[in-house]
């Protein structure tokens, strides 16, 4: 009887023990799952957006932008750019006034407000170090455990003249792998960021 007592002990803690060390690379897996759901989400979402009435409709697949007559694109969500736009441009003479630590956790701009249903404002991809997270407006506790997050008083990610775009995230978080790959980056790798309209 006491030897099957100390045999049922000893796998009971070899599981255990097994249990604890594959934890977080299930943890692991199981967030990253849940990132290329909410990835995959964000791109049905945006090649299924309207395409403002001004553009003709076509068969294939919507594109988030076309060219118009003046040679600018004819952009999805159009208020929702323009307000990005105007962010971006007003933040060079606000910024300094307007940040707080708390700003940083604020998303810049509320999409919402301007028909994104999404929460997830794009994804951010660097092959070299096998990382792919979405990433969220406003650097708050929620949304960096779900992926990066842009921090508020910063640039909206949409590119242009004179936009610093700040972008943060966890290396390792609640168990989980996250940025850990960074150091693997080298000068000229590609790091790509896709936003509701472009890559």
């Amino acid at each position: 009887m006491r030897n099957k007592l100390l045999f049922l002990l000893a796998v009971m803690l070899f599981f255990g023990g097994l249990g604890v060390l594959l934890y977080p690379s299930l943890k692991t897996a199981a967030l990253r799952r849940e990132e290329r759901r909410v990835i995959e989400s964000f791109e049905q979402y945006r090649a299924s957006a309207p395409v403002p009435s001004s553009v003709e409709p076509v068969d294939e697949p919507c594109e988030t932008e076309r060219q118009t007559e003046g040679n600018q694109p004819e952009r999805i969500f159009p208020e929702l750019w323009d307000a990005c736009v105007a962010f971006n441009e007003q933040l060079p003479t606000t910024q300094r006034t307007a940040y707080t630590a708390d700003s940083l956790r604020q998303p810049s701009i509320k999409a919402s407000d301007f028909g994104w249903e999404q929460e997830a404002f794009g994804f951010l991809s660097i092959p070299t170090a096998d990382i792919e997270a979405p990433v969220y407006l406003g650097a708050s506790s929620a949304n960096m455990d779900k992926g990066a997050a842009v921090l508020g008083q910063t640039s909206l990610p949409i590119g242009g003249n004179s936009t610093n775009c700040v972008i943060a995230g966890h290396r390792t978080w609640s168990s989980t792998v996250r940025f850990k790959g960074l150091e693997q980056i080298n000068f000229g790798d590609k790091v790509y960021l896709t936003n509701p309209w472009e890559t």
